[in-house]
Parts: structure tokens; C-alpha cells; sequence
């Protein structure tokens, strides 16, 4: 573990390298340059895996970002007013929540189904072959899935080193940095309430992210998480259009490839960007011109990237068949298989839990409708000022309905009958919407707090620049109150995640690696794994992390050995190995009348197995 937090910190100082240039140069707002190297940093691995120069172009971006920090350091060393890091409220409040939540992944295991059939399987697969799959790989089941932010946590696995917690923590780090730079929207950072605030919605981002939690590799935290990075560069940058629109393309052209899914949130930010350029555009006639081609430039660099990698997969996976595939005969097919009846049932499915109430998503948009609401009337009514919280509102709920609309169009058209059913993992979709709902409103509100702050002129505001001795005490109380209540959240969170570790010795992931291992030599060997637990043989979830540690396609699991002296030697002879992962009563019996053995919680070779039955 030392080690790893060695070549951490090293992977920080590369990182930290690559945004004192930007900012440096470019003079890029400190709040958004971490995002926008992590995006950066994927575009670049993302043309070098489509070129099939993938871990020479990782480590070279590495240690360029070492150099680069070797560099500025020896140029600024004797200058005392350069300070490589500075802090304030919003720095130690997000490095406390980045080094408690680190900490507690960096001893997390992998357990969540979805990780076992792609999202740590991909990232495995480039860290062992660093390369893209191909046709003729059979470990990779979902070969449509775009590869944005597998790709990110490939790099950070590649320098810090594999291990599953590295990972987790890789896919964090993204996450934190889009988080940063919602802070970007505060006009003056030295307000408390304004950045209390965001804290609060950093921490109801995790209530409201129970369906997916950080403790996996899945992404449908880090679509929303991403749009919103986008929107809040693009406010903060909108006098600077060439900024504002490098940062358009840098960010959008990663959401476009880490989900399919992300284009919903590429095409609503590329409607703000695109309101924003118009809006604070110089009308000259000469650079009217400039402003077409910049617009057209940004939108078709932001979405080439997913068509770069649809273009890849079609040339690769020529009967692509794989779920939630870019595909429309494919979509075609899986909506003819439901007939009239599933069809209605799955709506009347989809509208029931959409009403319901007791749906963690439902009460998420419910939220987020009040709070706009209240405090449109508090700084109406109370302050008699105008605001532009209810067109927000309308606005922001009018892309939740576009997005239910388009849940439900993937489970009619994109999703096999026996998951459509049951509205599989829709929680956890509609929760991708709740968080970007939420983010909206907080910027919102961030800007109208702040317009009615009594010293509206930011150079003369200091301790004295309240209306009164009444309202000061409110502010303060206020920013206090809203702190607590967010690291309290915050820590309730993170003890979650560490009950979740305190039970990992009890799922089916730490049954097999702890017999297992955790191979990272592909092959072609089959394997049996023999468990008791047949709810997760009958749900593939066995099969899938057997998969993943075995590192091989060919594994099947079985907990039905009620059969005969024939079948069993039958069955035991259709593979290479054995793997008996738990107490197993039928199995057990079976072996010890047929062959004689007394079975352990072991990998088993068959021909071992099977040699005193075959010496009879």
C-alpha cells in the first residue's frame, strides 16, 4: 500500500504539473482546469487507443506532466509571491471530503453486478493488453460500450498501480474534480452562505446517488457530474468565447463517449452553449462570421468523438449485437419481440413508479421543485425583488420529462423483455437526472444569493458589508448551519461505504478471489464454479465475476447437481476446472460416493478430479 500512495503522489504532481501550465498560459480559472485536464488527458488516450499506441502514449503523458512541474518549480523557486497551493474554505472542505472518501475506497473491493459484466472488465482488459477489444475477444460482452472514463481509470491504474481500490479511486477523481469546479459560479469566494451552499449539494448529490454510490465503476454519477462541469465553465467563461468553446469540446467530446446515454446531457449543454455565445456576442458584422464557424467548429469536435468510436465499432464488430447499442434494426428487433401486451405493461410500469412516492428519484425531482418554488417566493415576496428561479424551473423541468421520455424509450426499444419488465436499474438512470436537476438549481440559486447581498461591488465587501447587525447574524448562522448539515451527510455517506466493506467477506465476489486470486493472464481455459447460491447463478452474477477473476469467457456456474452418477461425470468432464467456492451438500455427497474425494473450497483441476474414477 505504500507504494501506492508513492505513486499517487507522483500521479498528483504530474496532474499538478499540467494546471499550473494551463492556468499559467492561459490564464484558466483555477476551479475548472482539473476537470479539464482529466478530459484533456482522456481525449488523448482515447485517439492513442484508436491508433494502438496506448500505454506509450500513457506513460509519456505522465511524465510530460512531471516535467512540467520540475520546470515551473525550479523557474519559481526564489520568487516568494508564487505559491504552488493556496487554501481556503472551499479547498480544505473538498480536500477533507476527497482524502476520507479516498482512504475508504482505497480499501474497497469491487461488488456491484455491473462492474463484474463491463466496467472493471474493460479497464482489466486495457491494463493487460493495452489495447482496444477486438472481435475475437470474448471476455468483453458489452463491445458498444463507449470507453471514455474506463479510460481515465486505465491511466490511473497504469501509473499508481492494479488493484481494485485504485480504480474505484481513479473513477473518483473524476468525480471530484467535476464537483471543484461547480464552485467556478461563485462570483466572490470569500461569501460562506454562496459556498455553504454548494457543499450542501455536494452531500445531497449522495443521498440522492444511493442507487449507484461511489464504491463501483459505473457512471451514471459521472454523466450529470459532467454536464454540469460543462455549464459551469461555459457561465463562468461566457466573455471569453474561445475559451468558452475549447471547454465546450474538451468536456463534451469525453461525455459523449463515457455512456450512450451522455448525449442527452451533450445536446442540452450545446443548446446553453449556443445561447450563451449568442447572447454575449459582440454584434460587429466582421465577426459575425467567427462566431458561425466557432459555434459549428465546437459542436462537430464535441460529438466526433462518438462518432469516431461508432465508426470503431462498426468496423470491428460487424454483427454487433451487444445492449444499448447505437443500432436502429437492432432497436427494431428487440422492440418486435414485445408484443401489444408487454408494451402497455411496461408503460403502465414505468408511469406508476414515476408517480410513486416512495421512489428515491420521484422524491429527488419533488425536491428540487419546492426548493425552486420556496425560494422563488422568499426573494420575491420577502425581498421584492425579481428573480429568475421559476423560468429555471420550468426549464429544468421540462428536460426531466424530455429524459423520462427517453428511459422509457430505452426500455421499449434498447432492453430485452425480462429487464424492461421490471424497469432494470432505473433508479438508477432517473437518479442521473435528479443529481443534474439539483446542480442546476444550486447555480442558480448560488447567482441570486448573491445578487441580494447588500455590497453588491466585490472589491469593498469585507466584514462591515452587511445591512445590519441583525442580517449579519442570519448570514453567519446560516453558513454554519448549512456546513454542518453537509459534512454531516458527508461522514453519514463514508460510514456507509465502510459498512459496506465491514460485509464484503460475505459476498460472491470475495468467495471466488479468495479462492481464485485475481488473474490478469487472458485465456481460454473453462471453468465450473460450484456454489450453493442460486438466486446469483440464476442472475449471471456469479458467472460474470467468475469472469472477471478467472479471466477467462468460458465459466459457467451450477447449483442443481441433483442428478445422476453418469450426468455428474458428464458435467465434470465438459470442463478444465473445477471451482467449488462454498459449502455445497449435494456436491459434496456426489463426490465423495463417485470419486472418493472430500471436497474442499479450492480450484480443482477435473482431470484430478475425475483420475480415480478413470483408474476404476
Amino acid at each position: 500500500m505504500i507504494i501506492i500512495v508513492l505513486r499517487f503522489f507522483l500521479f498528483c504532481l504530474s496532474t499538478y504539473g499540467y494546471r499550473i501550465y494551463i492556468e499559467r498560459k492561459f490564464g484558466y480559472p483555477s476551479k475548472l482546469s482539473l476537470i479539464v485536464i482529466f478530459c484533456a488527458n482522456i481525449i488523448v488516450l482515447y485517439i492513442a487507443s484508436l491508433l494502438g499506441f496506448l500505454s506509450g502514449t500513457a506513460i509519456a503523458m505522465f511524465l510530460i506532466g512531471l516535467l512540467l512541474f520540475s520546470v515551473n518549480l525550479f523557474r519559481h523557486k526564489n520568487d516568494s509571491k508564487i505559491r504552488l497551493f493556496s487554501l481556503d474554505l472551499t479547498r480544505i472542505w473538498m480536500v477533507g471530503y476527497f482524502l476520507i472518501f479516498s482512504v475508504i475506497l482505497l480499501q474497497s473491493s469491487l461488488v456491484h453486478y455491473d462492474n463484474f459484466s463491463h466496467w472493471a472488465v474493460i479497464v482489466k482488459y486495457l491494463i493487460t493488453e493495452a489495447s482496444l477489444p477486438t472481435a475475437a475477444t470474448g471476455i468483453i460482452s458489452f463491445t458498444s460500450y463507449p470507453i471514455g472514463s474506463s479510460l481515465f481509470v486505465y491511466y490511473v491504474t497504469l501509473i499508481v498501480g492494479y488493484h481494485e481500490g485504485v480504480m474505484l479511486l481513479g473513477q473518483f477523481m473524476l468525480i471530484i474534480a467535476a464537483l471543484y469546479s461547480l464552485f467556478s459560479v461563485i462570483r466572490d469566494s470569500s461569501r460562506t452562505l454562496m459556498t455553504s451552499s454548494l457543499f450542501l449539494t455536494i452531500a445531497l448529490f449522495n443521498y440522492f446517488n444511493i442507487a449507484i454510490r461511489m464504491n463501483n465503476l459505473l457512471v451514471d454519477f459521472l454523466l450529470p457530474l459532467l454536464a454540469l462541469a460543462a455549464v459551469s465553465g461555459i457561465y463562468v467563461l461566457r466573455k471569453n468565447f474561445l475559451l468558452s468553446s475549447i471547454h465546450t469540446i474538451l468536456l463534451l467530446s469525453v461525455l459523449a463517449i463515457v455512456k450512450n446515454s451522455g448525449l442527452f446531457f451533450v445536446v442540452i449543454v450545446l443548446l446553453y452553449y449556443l445561447y450563451t455565445s449568442i447572447k454575449n456576442f459582440n454584434k460587429e458584422q466582421s465577426k459575425i462570421m467567427h462566431l458561425v464557424v466557432g459555434i459549428g467548429s465546437t459542436v462537430m469536435f464535441s460529438i466526433s468523438t462518438f462518432i469516431l468510436w461508432e465508426v470503431h465499432v462498426k468496423n470491428t464488430f460487424t454483427e454487433e449485437v451487444s445492449k444499448h447499442s447505437v443500432n436502429i434494426s437492432s432497436y427494431q428487433d428487440i422492440f418486435a419481440e414485445k408484443t401489444n401486451e408487454i408494451t402497455t405493461q411496461i408503460i403502465h410500469t414505468f408511469t406508476s413508479t414515476v408517480i410513486d412516492w416512495h421512489s428515491l428519484s420521484t422524491q429527488g425531482i419533488i425536491f428540487v421543485n419546492v426548493i425552486f418554488i420556496g425560494a422563488y417566493l422568499i426573494i420575491r415576496v420577502g425581498f421584492k425583488r425579481k428573480n429568475s428561479l421559476i423560468k429555471m424551473l420550468f426549464l429544468t423541468d421540462a428536460i426531466v420529462i424530455l429524459y423520462y421520455i427517453g428511459i422509457l424509450g430505452m426500455f421499449l426499444f434498447s432492453m430485452p423483455i425480462e429487464e424492461a419488465l421490471v424497469l432494470a436499474g432505473f433508479e438508477r438512470y432517473a437518479s442521473s437526472m435528479v443529481i443534474f436537476s439539483l446542480g442546476i438549481l444550486s447555480i442558480t440559486l448560488v447567482q441570486e444569493m448573491d445578487s441580494l447581498l447588500y455590497e453588491q461591488t466585490i472589491a469593498m465587501r469585507n466584514h462591515r458589508s452587511y445591512k445590519s447587525i441583525k442580517t449579519k447574524k442570519y448570514y453567519q448562522y446560516s453558513s454554519i448551519l448549512l456546513l454542518f448539515f453537509s459534512t454531516g451527510l458527508i461522514l453519514s455517506e463514508s460510514n456507509g461505504m465502510m459498512f459496506s466493506n465491514k460485509n464484503y467477506e460475505n459476498e460472491i465476489p470475495y468467495l471466488i478471489k479468495n479462492i481464485t486470486g485475481d488473474n490478469q493472464d487472458l485465456n481460454n481455459a473453462s471453468y465450473l464454479i460450484v456454489s450453493a447460491d442460486k438466486e446469483s447463478i440464476d442472475s449471471y452474477y456469479t458467472q460474470y465475476v467468475g469472469k472477471y477473476y478467472l479471466y477467462s469467457n468460458q465459466v459457467d456456474a451450477i447449483e442443481n447437481f441433483i442428478i445422476s452418477d453418469e450426468e455428474f461425470i458428464s458435467t465434470l468432464s465438459n470442463y478444465d476446472y473445477i471451482v467449488v467456492i462454498d459449502e455445497h451438500y449435494t456436491f459434496n455427497a456426489l463426490a465423495k460416493k463417485i470419486l472418493n474425494i472430500n471436497i474442499k473450497q479450492q480450484v480443482y483441476s477435473s482431470e484430478e478430479l475425475l483420475a480415480n474414477y478413470n483408474n476404476r
